[in-house]
């Protein structure tokens, strides 16, 4: 598709036509124009003078020098043609290596039977939660009998989260409400993530689910409600 419009340099404009009259300008700009749309502007005097709406002088047709098709052209506005030809181009070729990455899952330029590295593409996922939640680590299964959760077996221990993003997810998946994981967190980055005050927390997913037998022992409702399926205003 030919490009309804090229660059203008307006320093190099200026320049060019330091002196030009105001109707010199006025032709010259119309006969440009006439230029991109058309390839070159007529050799005839008349057509000439109809396009650029009056008379054309020698100054002005100098810068439209006869090529070796006898064809009238500005050639600073071809060479602006070709480089914005080239770059349409070259980011074609882009989106269709990008498409053919997509569709084989390969990155492109890199050989499938390559030994340095993987070549596979990670498939891409909106992750709205910290990347320091290791997915090597398996999560607790949901509550049984009076909201207690077993702890997996290899399940690793970690003496304090994160970030209390990490608490909001852990949270969701016991089903306590987001208000008491916001507590949880405060009452232990406050103290340092102390049992008691004094003994350094080993795990604090098991602490969390005390928390939760805890809440729900001494009468706290919402703290045993389950929360909300769509938690997406709270990250």
């Amino acid at each position: 598709m030919k490009s309804p419009a090229f660059r203008f340099y307006a320093d190099d404009f200026l320049a060019g036509t330091l002196e030009m009259t105001q109707e010199e300008v006025g032709a010259y700009i119309r006969l440009l124009c006439h230029q991109w749309n058309r390839g070159s502007i007529p050799v005839e005097p008349e057509k000439q003078q109809r396009l650029a709406g009056g008379s054309v002088s020698a100054d002005v047709l100098a810068k439209f020098p006869m090529d070796e098709n006898g064809l009238l052209k500005n050639q600073r506005l071809e060479r602006e043609r070709e480089k914005q030809s080239q770059f349409s181009e070259s980011q074609r070729l882009k989106g269709k290596k990008s498409a053919e990455a997509r569709r084989t899952g390969v990155e492109p330029g890199l050989n499938r039977g390559s030994t340095e590295g993987s070549t596979e593409i990670q498939p891409s996922v909106s992750v709205s939660v910290s990347a320091s939640v290791s997915s090597s680590k398996t999560p607790c299964s949901p509550p049984t009998g009076d909201g207690a959760q077993q702890e997996q077996a290899g399940e690793q221990k970690e003496p304090k989260p994160s970030d209390i993003v990490s608490v909001k997810l852990y949270a969701q998946e016991i089903s306590l409400p987001l208000s008491e994981a916001c507590a949880f967190w405060d009452h232990f980055e406050s103290n340092g993530w102390k049992v008691g005050g004094k003994t350094p927390m080993k795990d604090w997913k098991a602490a969390l689910r005390n928390w939760q037998r805890n809440a729900k022992r001494f009468g706290n409702r919402q703290a045993v409600e389950k929360p909300k399926h769509d938690m997406s205003q709270y990250f």
